[in-house]
């Protein structure tokens, strides 16, 4: 499987420590098998007169079916993807995985969960208002042992403002 990272910078070496903690699934290095959705990560940045870089990685699947490895594949915005997002963006304890795959929030999303974390929605109106209206998905690896055992890096592509 190929997976894209859409950033500032090219990441050749993946490093949890660098990332964020307060977001969808936590601390974690993300990605997408959609290379599009890479690409737009990017455009806030060409936005600014920026460069953008989609760096590219390659990871065998049997990796998501491995015993050893603790997998959580979100299959839709439901309840529990709710929980977990909300969980994690409160910097509360949530169960630990090595990878998790699910959908992503984007501004309509986040305002839902916002609107959810400030007990001025039901969790009902909140997933009834969580829909994306285009494919995306995100790979988020939590494991820096992972990372560094079957991720590899395989170059990067630039992008600017047209």
């Amino acid at each position: 499987m190929i997976l894209y990272h859409g950033s500032s910078i090219v990441v050749d070496k993946p490093l949890i420590s660098k990332s964020r903690d307060s977001v969808d699934f936590g601390r974690g290095f993300y990605t997408t098998d959609i290379k599009s959705q890479a690409i737009r990560w990017t455009e806030r940045l060409t936005l600014l007169g920026k460069i953008g870089y989609v760096s590219k990685y390659e990871i065998d699947n049997s990796v998501f079916k491995n015993p050893n490895i603790r997998v959580k594949n979100f299959e839709n915005y439901d309840r529990e993807w709710l929980r977990y997002v909300v969980a994690c963006r409160r910097k509360e304890e949530v169960p630990f995985y090595d990878i998790i795959i699910g959908s992503m929030t984007n501004d309509r999303v986040y305002n839902a969960i916002e609107l959810y974390m400030s007990d001025l929605i039901s969790e009902e109106e909140a997933l009834k208002r969580l829909s994306f209206p285009i494919e995306n998905r995100q790979i988020c690896f939590r494991n820096q042992e992972v990372i560094d055992k079957y991720l590899i890096y395989k170059g990067c592509d630039e992008y600017v403002s047209k």
